[in-house]
């Protein structure tokens, strides 16, 4: 490699701007669609909306900022009359309002936080009602580009050379459904945002910070008290004297806050949505779909993820106490996502979504297998599926083929699309 590009991918400057330029005019290629939604023709537009619960968030944030509540029927029914507060592409669309057929009031049962944080930043602009989509989804990219900045301290924490931070950072920016998802305004990137801060604030033993930012994460969804649980253990056995007790200070006020609105949106302080389906499944069954299943599986769109789970083992042999946290993070929530009996119907979204918020702390162990690796074969194999990682995420960044579609099968349309 020239040493002039050496030079600029050995500066964190340069790797923060080079990832914001990407993300953000990249935001700006739109597809347009017929009515079975097959993509029609692509154009330069603002960014928008596409499935899952996008659409749901972006009603929450509409409430908050005109009518001042959470009760979101009247914001589905303006999006059902042709108004845009659902997102363009639910415009007028009978299914948006299908939640509040018969009912005159509902209460947001997904995450609240994202919403809140949105609003708190795009009231301003408040008076044009249907640029608050976009503006949702820029919110998201700069909450992404923080969690990016974070990650890399993180990655920086453990020495690595300039070389493999870079090449860890571009995997991470680039090679991953994190770029994706940095587009949307799924709750998945405020996930991560907020399990990123506090492992680095936990790396960095500062305990009280970490336990606020790991409990904050549960109104974005309740099953990051996983990591909350997680962290609390590990502070137990730290050396610093209350170490424990400040991460559970910091634990325990965030916590207050998210019984607090659960007790005033649902009369339920322990009210958790969809609670009775997060079991009954066949774990066997629900591992092997979260890591394989064609149209989600993580392997196929983050093929380096081999890499990293080989890692693992370099990283235990050289900080045992980090590798065991870094490992019970992965291994616990993605172990939990394979019990609910729906997961093999797949996420609603690109890849393994809600192993998204995760894949910051997966590169971590993929820096310490390009550290010690001494195979020539494994390192071109590396070589081969850091290209496909990066062909692929690429394909879902800048398309929304691969929604709830193999990649193979995204690529096929591609080419039928240019070359048919």
């Amino acid at each position: 490699m020239p040493e002039s590009f050496q030079n600029f991918f050995s500066s964190r400057r340069n790797l923060i701007l080079l990832v914001a330029c990407v993300y953000f005019f990249s935001s700006f290629l739109q597809y347009s669609f017929n009515s079975e939604l097959k993509i029609t023709g692509f154009y330069i537009g603002l960014p928008h909306i596409y499935s899952g619960d996008e659409p749901h968030f972006l009603v929450t944030v509409h409430s908050i900022l005109f009518d001042g509540d959470l009760e979101l029927c009247n914001n589905f029914r303006d999006a059902f009359a042709g108004g845009c507060q659902a997102g363009i592409m639910y415009s007028g669309k009978p299914e948006i309002a299908t939640p509040c057929w018969g009912t005159q009031k509902m209460v947001s049962s997904h995450s609240v936080l994202n919403a809140f944080m949105a609003a708190s930043f795009l009231f301003p602009f408040a008076a044009e009602k249907c640029l608050l989509e976009p503006l949702a989804v820029f919110f998201t990219l700069i909450v992404s580009l923080v969690t990016i900045f974070f990650s890399l301290r993180i990655i920086e924490h453990f020495n690595f050379s300039k070389k493999i931070t870079a090449i860890l950072f571009l995997a991470l920016a680039f090679a991953s459904p994190f770029w994706f998802y940095s587009k949307t305004f799924w709750s998945e990137p405020y996930l991560s945002f907020f399990l990123v801060v506090s492992l680095y604030f936990f790396l960095k033993k500062r305990f009280l910070a970490a336990g606020f930012f790991s409990a904050a994460n549960l109104l974005i969804k309740p099953t990051s008290l996983i990591f909350s649980a997680i962290l609390f253990f590990f502070a137990f056995f730290e050396k610093k004297k209350g170490s424990s007790t400040r991460l559970f200070s910091g634990l325990a006020f965030a916590s207050s806050l998210y019984f607090l609105v659960n007790f005033l949106l649902y009369g339920d302080a322990f009210f958790f949505s969809k609670s009775e389906q997060a079991f009954g499944g066949n774990f066997f069954s629900g591992i092997a779909a979260v890591f394989l299943a064609p149209n989600f599986g993580l392997l196929w769109t983050f093929p380096i993820f081999v890499f990293s789970a080989m890692g693992f083992w370099y990283f235990y042999k050289k900080s045992p106490k980090e590798a065991l946290l870094f490992f019970s993070l992965f291994f616990f929530y993605a172990a939990f996502w394979a019990l609910p009996p729906w997961i093999l119907s797949g996420t609603g979204g690109y890849s393994f979504r809600y192993l998204a918020p995760l894949i910051p702390l997966l590169v971590v162990p993929l820096g310490f297998f390009l550290q010690e690796n001494r195979s020539t074969f494994l390192e071109k194999l590396f070589w081969l599926l850091f290209a496909v990682s990066l062909l692929v995420n690429i394909m879902a960044a800048l398309t929304p083929l691969l929604i709830a579609n193999a990649p193979w099968i995204a690529l096929e349309k591609i080419f039928l699309r240019v070359f048919g």
